[in-house]
């Protein structure tokens, strides 16, 4: 790099970042409200990050790059904002980061005012409120819905007029250094990556703050099918970031959820009981009466006709997000989603693990039987189970026991480390493992250890049976207390009869020492 070229690096103040994907239709406005800013572009870089278009949207950014030097365009072959969002983070020179939406035009000073408050209030993020505007009749109708208190339920960053501390922003400012130290957007999270990071933002003792002064117009979809969609995919991940959270950001969330929940029920209990049918035709008709005080007092609206399709507009807003909600629940249980190039980083660290496993192994005269979901991989798929993050193998319990003796002495221990439940250590395993110590994989049921969170391959000890009918039922119930004082944990997954013999075996040996002896 040049001396020139590395000064203009250092005088870039402010990155502003556009995720981008089929923005024909606003993508020339939206960079020619940014061209119009009063910030001083020497110290002002643009950075379109866009996720795989097929339409005329990357052509038309390109033209704007040979005349304009400061416009840059990424790839996303991932497609959606949150990986867009970080690629234009990690390619960003400024000191601050402004995001941006292709979906809405900015006044001439939204960049300074975002640098002015960031230096002013001091908080991580700041912003301006959602103004929502339509092209359409029907975009109007649904921006209108934006500033209704009944459909978003009151979010600060609603009202035009409010000047102060929020729990969020539309589109938000902020310094880099605090985004890459929050670890940027959770690329786990295709919606309300904006939620989280806010989220984690107050986690972190720090201050969102919202100002009219810092001004900007949003197009929000314009037909009911997308606006469905959008919403239906908000209430999906809002899921995901209160599981991830344990809390939500707002009670106001649970709303629509409990209002589909609601309908679903009665609507079934009605069929059979009176009384259901009573209560289900009061409460319809009490959200309708609300919907219709509500859509006719909307003052972005003035034609009679245009607040009753607000009245429909409110309606799919509250459905499709508590159903999204609804289905967010039972398909985002106790799941973490990974992307495929993650899956299949880890798949192959676990299978260089097993290789050098099974040579240590042949070296030592060990024997090891690939099991559980390693083995239907090696013999179904040839390889992995597709969804299959890690590798199980058994081993003779002779073998088993001779593998920790020998481990310390005659494997690579700067690489990968054998840990197994003893005195002195607590792994919360039923069984050894060998842990890669070059990577980190936290576990939930080990997050608060103070271990080794080194990538594993599992070892499980394979036992004989007894003959006796007695002597098997006496394996079992020593077996299940091994378990039981292994984990150190009451089981919550194999119904309450075993839950209540845990929680007894637990406390009537209460020294983590003498469960151990």
């Amino acid at each position: 790099m040049s001396i020139s070229e590395e000064n203009a690096k250092e005088e870039v103040l402010v990155s502003i970042i556009i995720p981008v994907r089929n923005e024909e239709k606003y993508i020339s406005k939206c960079i020619e409200s940014v061209l119009k800013q009063d910030f001083d572009r020497k110290n002002m870089e643009l950075i379109l990050i866009d996720g795989n278009s097929e339409d005329k949207t990357v052509e038309i950014i390109k033209n704007f790059m040979n005349e304009y030097d400061f416009v840059k365009i990424y790839e996303n072959p991932r497609k959606t904002v949150q990986y867009a969002l970080n690629i234009g983070i990690k390619n960003a020179t400024g000191k601050y980061i402004v995001r941006m939406d292709a979906h809405s035009e900015y006044a001439d000073d939204y960049v300074s005012k975002c640098v002015e408050y960031l230096e002013k209030t001091g908080a991580e993020n700041v912003g301006g409120p959602m103004i929502a505007r339509g092209k359409t009749q029907i975009q109007s109708v649904i921006a209108a819905s934006y500033h209704s208190p009944f459909a978003m339920g009151g979010g600060k960053f609603h009202n035009e007029n409010y000047e102060g501390y929020a729990d969020t922003v539309y589109l938000g400012a902020f310094k880099r250094e605090t985004l890459l130290r929050l670890n940027m957007y959770d690329e786990h999270l295709p919606r309300s990556e904006d939620d989280d990071l806010n989220f984690r933002i107050l986690e972190n003792d720090g201050k969102i703050f919202v100002t009219p002064k810092i001004k900007s117009v949003y197009y929000p979809r314009n037909t009911y099918s997308a606006v469905f969609k959008q919403f239906f995919e908000y209430g999906l991940w809002k899921v995901a970031v209160i599981k991830k959270h344990k809390k939500p950001a707002r009670l106001s969330h649970l709303v629509p959820v409990s209002f589909v929940i609601f309908i679903i029920l009665f609507s079934i209990l009605s069929f059979f009981s009176a009384f259901a049918r009573n209560v289900f035709l009061f409460v319809m008709l009490l959200y309708l009466g609300l919907n219709l005080y509500f859509s006719l007092k909307n003052k972005h609206l003035s034609a009679f006709s245009d607040k009753f399709r607000l009245v429909w507009v409110h309606f799919i807003l509250h459905i499709s997000y508590g159903l999204g909600f609804l289905c967010g629940i039972f398909k985002l249980e106790n799941k973490y989603e990974f992307s495929k190039e993650e899956l299949r980083q880890l798949q192959l660290k676990s299978l260089d693990m097993a290789v050098y496993f099974r040579n240590f192994c042949q070296e030592n005269n060990l024997k090891f039987f690939l099991c559980g979901g390693g083995c239907i991989g090696a013999l179904r798929h040839k390889g992995f189970i597709p969804w299959d993050d890690d590798i199980d193998v058994f081993m003779p319990r002779d073998d088993y026991e001779k593998l920790g003796k020998i481990w310390s002495e005659k494997a690579d221990i700067s690489r990968f480390s054998y840990c197994r439940p003893d005195e002195n250590h607590h792994y919360r395993n039923l069984f050894a493992t060998i842990n890669d110590n070059n990577t980190t994989f936290i576990k939930t049921h080990q997050a608060d250890l103070d271990i080794n969170h080194g990538i594993v391959l599992d070892i499980l000890p394979l036992d004989g049976y007894p003959n006796s009918k007695f002597a098997r039922i006496c394996q079992v119930f020593w077996a299940m207390t091994y378990s039981l004082f292994c984990a150190q944990m009451i089981p919550t997954n194999h119904g309450k009869v075993i839950g209540l013999f845990g929680k007894l075996v637990l406390n009537c040996v209460p020294s983590t020492k003498m469960r151990y002896k």
